[in-house]
């Protein structure tokens, strides 16, 4: 019985460790002082609690191509960019899941690139560890604890981006040489534990209410009509609408002056005319609130305000 009982004690003792650990070095804020990742992504947690309408899931293609500062002031819709360069859809389940702790969701637009980004099993389960026993992921934050830490103090996310995780790009790069992409029948594998996680996050939106869209960014580089066509059976199969903005060049995008990595990303004039054409989808087709005229908005003109200042000081500088 010893032998069976002291490394059952010596496991839960570990655990206790681990488990107190976590607490003490789990960030009490989201900001970069608490080595938070991807900050801007992260700021989604500072903003005020159920002020915030549409989140964007993404990878760099995103962050690239919507701001939601110019949705706001062309459509009063209230939005959110959490994308991360390379994001996986185990993360985007989690941005998900911590945005609806403190945010009334009315719709989460999923950028598909993400779907053709494949997962390996041990980085799947190294994220549900790191979940599960924060000391896994923050663990070189011992040389900056406080007093709040070492409290247990309640968590207080202060930070949000100012331009609510868009990133301005303005440099240029054209496509080396352009041609027109054939359409065909063809239809991508989307690998089985993408599949999972997508299934998940829309499950868990419907559940709640939560609108889903899916939405392909222009891009020159990634996009092909094999992966639209993948995109748009799982549409299907989940009754999800499907906005592809590379049929027909739905934003009329100039892959010589709109991108700045030979037509992957886009600067910020593509940015522009994609986020206007999001947002006339989006107010065409679904019932949102047009927070232009809501006091308690007010504070988002400042930010547009400094976002067009910042717009018109690259384009005086071009």
């Amino acid at each position: 019985m010893k032998n069976i009982i002291k490394p059952i004690v010596f496991i839960a003792i570990l655990g206790g460790m681990l488990a107190f650990l976590s607490l003490v070095f789990e960030p009490k804020d989201n900001l970069e002082s608490y080595d938070i990742r991807s900050l801007e992504a992260n700021g989604i947690l500072g903003e005020p609690k159920n002020t915030i309408d549409i989140l964007f899931l993404g990878d760099s293609e995103l962050y690239s191509s919507i701001s939601p500062l110019q949705l706001f002031n062309e459509y009063g819709i209230a939005s959110y960019v959490t994308s991360t360069a390379g994001q996986k859809l185990f993360e985007s389940w989690d941005f998900l899941k911590k945005t609806m702790k403190n945010q009334n969701l009315k719709m989460v637009v999923l950028d598909c690139n993400l779907f053709f980004r494949k997962m390996k099993y041990n980085e799947i389960l190294n994220n549900k560890l790191e979940n599960f026993l924060a000391i896994f992921k923050y663990h070189n934050r011992w040389k900056h604890l406080t007093k709040k830490d070492l409290l247990l103090s309640d968590k207080s996310y202060t930070y949000s981006d100012k331009y609510k995780g868009y990133l301005i790009r303005n440099n240029i790069k054209s496509v080396n040489k352009y041609y027109e992409k054939q359409s065909t029948d063809k239809i991508f594998d989307i690998n089985i534990e993408n599949v999972f996680y997508i299934n998940k996050i829309i499950n868990e939106c419907q559940k709640r209410g939560i609108e889903v869209l899916f939405v392909s960014t222009p891009s020159y580089i990634e996009w092909t009509y094999a992966k639209h066509n993948a995109i748009e059976l799982l549409a299907k199969k989940n009754n999800v609408s499907y906005f592809d903005l590379n049929i027909d060049n739905i934003a009329n995008i100039d892959w010589k002056a709109d991108t700045v990595d030979a037509g992957d990303h886009l600067n910020y004039l593509g940015a522009r005319k994609t986020t206007t054409q999001v947002g006339k989808y989006i107010k065409d087709n679904y019932n949102l609130v047009d927070h232009r005229y809501d006091v308690n908005y007010q504070n988002w003109y400042q930010l547009i305000n400094n976002y067009y200042e910042k717009i018109r000081s690259i384009e005086k500088s071009s």
